[in-house]
């Protein structure tokens, strides 16, 4: 008697059969791809060899952040970012195929009144070193500070100018609500590139900036963003460089 285990083309186990008699014939049909239901879930799924795919049902709630994940056996560095790199309790790091297509829902944004902040810069980080796209969901957006540190090239975009509202968590508060800096916020960078679109911020009785640019320089494009019932700055630009002038070429 013998043992089979056969592997997909993507190397997923499709069959494993014991006691299998010599001359006998068996039949290897198509199975279901392996799946989680969120990311809690894909944390505690440890891998059972490189490049094995997995179907993450939704990040938190069923159907909103989901997508096909790999594990990345060489990868024994790259941090838990909770939308793109997930890192189970024993170390494999599971990648997000396309992740450069990535939303703000695929690092687990809700839609509603709850605080996204963290979420949302995990997402800021990523978009700042990685994609360069930020794309916002319709709906109700509700965050505090969110920094981009390497702004150029970046791409913001919510749904569209009356679809994504955004609104302070901290209703009265005072810093920055949406911050762009060139890398590593140094003089002598600057931010080129960056297009701002389709959003609203809605921040009443908010005194900080809400926009909020450092040394921006060329091709800074900004369309379609409504702010409504603010106290304080509605954009704002700061110079790092003084060899530089404050703006050049915005729109």
């Amino acid at each position: 008697n013998y043992s089979i285990r056969v592997n997909d083309k993507n190397k997923n186990l499709a069959l494993e059969q014991s006691n299998v008699n010599e001359g006998v014939p068996i039949t290897i049909e198509d199975q279901p791809v392996l799946s989680v239901d969120n990311i809690e879930d894909l944390k505690l799924f440890e891998p059972e060899f490189d490049g094995q795919k997995i179907s993450l049902l939704g990040h938190t709630d069923a159907g909103i952040g989901g997508g096909e994940f790999y594990f990345d056996e060489s990868d024994t560095t790259s941090i838990d970012n909770n939308g793109t790199v997930i890192v189970t309790s024993g170390g494999a790091r599971w990648k997000r195929e396309s992740p450069n297509l990535s939303t703000a829902e695929d690092f687990g944004f809700l839609a509603g009144s709850n605080d996204m902040t963290s979420i949302l810069q995990n997402y800021a980080d990523f978009a700042s070193t990685d994609s360069k796209l930020f794309v916002l969901p319709e709906g109700i957006v509700t965050t505090d500070t969110i920094t981009f540190n390497n702004a150029a090239g970046l791409t913001f975009k919510g749904a569209g100018a009356f679809a994504t509202r955004i609104r302070p968590f901290t209703a009265l508060g005072t810093t920055s609500l949406l911050k762009f800096l060139p890398q590593n916020n140094s003089s002598g960078a600057a931010i080129t590139g960056l297009s701002i679109n389709d959003f609203t911020i809605q921040a009443s009785g908010y005194t900080g900036p809400l926009i909020d640019m450092s040394s921006i320089f060329d091709s800074v494009v900004m369309q379609r963003v409504r702010c409504d019932r603010f106290a304080g700055n509605a954009l704002r630009v700061v110079r790092l460089d003084a060899l530089r002038p404050i703006a050049y070429n915005f729109v």
